[in-house]
């Protein structure tokens, strides 16, 4: 349910029509799959680090094949959803200057009709190719008169994915609310999430501050959901337990589910705490990634984007130094690795974003290719900090 975008790629553009045209042999791969690796990183990173910190199950495994089809299918409809807008504001704008064109007076009615009569003149007498059965074919039309259903082929092409995605999303999916009711808890978060992002996909604010918000939070969010699932803190109801139990919050044997136990946060198996420490952190840390990531490409140059980039990362690296011992102090919760080893993990991580903030947009302009690297190379050092110190 998400667009786990950063500033590397293409987007749901006015040119989608003709990149398709252009690139006819890579055109239903582009349309099919995200052609972001960094956003893949984003989506799926989180997910794969819960996995870890929770333990490997059949339950975790599969809801990740399903969030992977549904990040696909968010991502078809997100580019049907853009392409469509940029038709509709053409349409308006079409509307408006005939609305706003005064009449014309006879002479140029009489000029008009002399134009378009020498123009079918002009084309009748165009030599006609024959085609094979030998009958005549007429000329080919002119392609600045296309009508507008030939041109919303460009936004329809995105359509078939995302049904599809829709289709294949539905049938992998629902079975694990059904072994995992208590996932049942999450479907308003994450329909509230949804549902901002097509918004922002309709209004072309994808790559906004607040669009980009709505992708790190669903796609961080999944290491909890991830984490829940795992063998660690994940009871198999029994067939005499109701299924009102299975849908409670509270869980089943709830002593056997925390072996962090917290004074603050809830003894649920919808929420183990080393879960929500991880979704935290990979919301935080992604979240950084996307600024920098704007001082690379769209904000490159902006003193403004850059300094709230550097205030950003600042305070992503004093959260790194205090973090653990806040969650041991205040919320009563001790990392697997202790508190000192995670507190030097974390701290370390968030100097090294601080450095790639501060120095990287200082330099000329980087590659997509180059920024792209980077990115990758931060997003995994992020993850093995993250399951390092929580799994």
């Amino acid at each position: 349910m998400l667009v786990a975008k950063n500033e590397i790629g293409t987007t749901a553009s006015n040119d989608a029509g003709a990149q398709s045209r252009n690139n006819p042999k890579g055109r239903h791969t582009n349309i099919w799959l995200p052609d972001q690796p960094g956003a893949w990183v984003m989506a799926l990173f989180p997910a794969l680090g819960g996995i870890v910190i929770g333990g490997v199950s059949w339950r975790n495994v599969w809801l990740l094949v399903a969030w992977t089809l549904c990040y696909c299918f968010q991502f078809s409809t997100a580019r049907w959803l853009g392409v469509r807008s940029h038709e509709a504001k053409d349409a308006r704008k079409r509307r408006i200057k005939i609305g706003n064109s005064a009449k014309p007076n006879n002479v140029d009615v009489k000029a008009s009709r002399s134009t378009v009569d020498s123009q079918v003149l002009n084309r009748a007498s165009e030599p006609t190719s024959k085609s094979a059965s030998g009958m005549q074919r007429p000329p080919v039309p002119d392609m600045n008169l296309t009508p507008a259903s030939h041109r919303k082929r460009h936004s329809n092409i995105y359509f078939v994915p995302a049904v599809a995605y829709l289709i294949a999303t539905a049938v992998v999916g629902i079975p694990v609310f059904i072994f995992a009711p208590r996932l049942l808890w999450w479907t308003p978060t994450y329909a509230v999430l949804a549902v901002l992002s097509f918004v922002a996909a309709w209004l072309r604010r994808e790559r906004t501050l607040w669009g980009n918000a709505v992708s790190v939070i669903a796609a961080g969010a999944m290491a909890l959901l991830a984490t829940s699932l795992g063998s660690r803190f994940f009871v198999e109801a029994t067939p005499q337990e109701s299924f009102t139990s299975r849908l409670s919050p509270t869980g089943l044997h709830v002593t056997l589910m925390t072996p962090y136990p917290s004074r603050y946060l809830p003894d649920s198996p919808l929420l183990p705490e080393a879960g929500v420490v991880a979704a935290a952190a990979f919301i935080l840390t992604e979240y950084a990634s996307v600024v920098f990531v704007k001082t690379m490409f769209r904000k490159y140059g902006d003193c403004h984007y850059y300094a709230l980039s550097i205030i950003y990362h600042i305070a992503l690296a004093a959260l790194g130094f205090t973090a653990p011992m806040m969650l041991q102090n205040f919320a009563g919760f001790t990392p697997a690795r202790g508190t000192t080893a995670t507190t030097l993990l974390w701290s370390i991580t968030a100097t090294v974003l601080l450095l790639v903030a501060l120095i990287a947009p200082r330099h000329k302009r980087m590659k997509a290719i180059q920024v792209g690297g980077i990115e990758a190379i931060t997003s995994l050092m992020n993850l093995v900090i993250i399951v390092v110190a929580l799994a």
